[in-house]
């Protein structure tokens, strides 16, 4: 293997997994090393960096790494945002970094962790550590260890709490509503939530919309009428905060016995291989990529390869999305 690339995985602590392709290897530790040169450069004493001038330094990291290892191009290729400007803001959002008011980053270095299996997901910059994804994963357990529900800055409900505080009758009413103008989630539907909409209601509570746009409204039957509560969809791609609305449609499946479902296939004693049936929250797709690597595409957000040691710790944080996991 490439010198430097022996080295990012030695300084790292990152291995490739049992029969991991070298393009995946080396797309792993890229992908890892962009993570650690946006922290590093945020955590040097008396840094001078804005954030633009973050973005600009992984950009230009990347075309390097790229022009180094052509092979991994495909697995940067975004024709949307840039990956730099993601990142960033991932760890803006997770509380990675802080921005002051010359609108330049710094480590939130405040010893805060995450206990995981062996280790823990620390939240700052620390040596020795590994990396993975995005995160730093280290022995050291902080005084002031944190649950992951603290990151995730949400209200504590269960999924069932969060279906009955979301169908609350007192916060529906009656609209100037035709069902021939909507089409309804289908909580039964096999397919994935995106490809779950149908032009007729089948359960008591859902969610209905007029177009793939919007507006979007909860929907339920109240003694064989409809009523409406109207529905927000934040979908600021880089909001901690968005797609929220994705957590009500897991719910539902689940209220109807239908759950989304997720697969955790073991592949080594350090690696597993994470898949799920459908887009998470940001919430949790942040926190996720603090403990994976979205699998051979940065924008894959359907599969990931993780630690074992963070395993119980996703299981988790699906399961309180009403997710099932299945082993295999």
């Amino acid at each position: 293997m490439n010198k430097l690339l022996e080295a990012m995985a030695s300084d790292m602590n990152i291995c490739s997994y049992t029969n991991e392709s070298d393009a995946s290897f080396k797309y792993r530790l890229i992908f890892s090393a962009l993570g650690q040169w946006c922290l590093r450069s945020a955590a040097s004493p008396g840094n001078n960096i804005t954030k633009n001038s973050q973005t600009l330094m992984l950009n230009n990291l990347l075309e390097k790494y790229v022009a180094l290892f052509p092979e991994i191009a495909s697995m940067f290729k975004t024709e949307t945002v840039s990956i730099s400007f993601f990142i960033r803001r991932v760890y803006e959002e997770i509380g990675y970094l802080f921005t002051d008011n010359n609108n330049k980053n710094y480590v939130a270095n405040l010893g805060k962790s995450i206990e995981l299996d062996g280790g823990a997901l620390y939240f700052g910059t620390f040596e020795p550590a590994s990396i993975s994804g995005m995160g730093v994963i280290t022995d050291y357990y902080a005084p002031n260890s944190i649950e992951w529900r603290d990151v995730l800055i949400r209200d504590r409900l269960t999924w069932e709490q969060f279906i009955d505080h979301q169908y609350d009758i007192v916060l529906f009413d009656n609209r100037d509503i035709s069902a021939d103008e909507l089409q309804f989630f289908n909580p039964l539907s096999c397919y994935s939530p995106s490809y779950s909409w149908e032009d007729r209601m089948t359960t008591d509570r859902t969610i209905a919309r007029k177009t793939p746009k919007g507006p979007f409204y909860k929907v339920m039957n109240s003694n064989d009428e409809l009523v409406f509560c109207e529905e927000p969809q934040n979908i600021n791609p880089y909001e901690l905060t968005s797609f929220e609305y994705r957590r009500l449609y897991f719910a539902l499946k689940k209220a109807y016995g239908n759950p989304l479902n997720a697969r955790i296939k073991t592949l080594d004693n350090e690696y597993s291989e994470l898949s799920i049936e459908g887009y998470l929250p940001n919430r949790e797709y942040f926190l996720l990529l603090l403990c994976a690597w979205p699998y051979e595409r940065v924008f894959n957000k359907n599969k990931f390869i993780i630690k074992n040691q963070a395993i119980a710790l996703i299981q988790d944080v699906l399961s309180n999305l009403a997710i099932e996991i299945k082993g295999e």
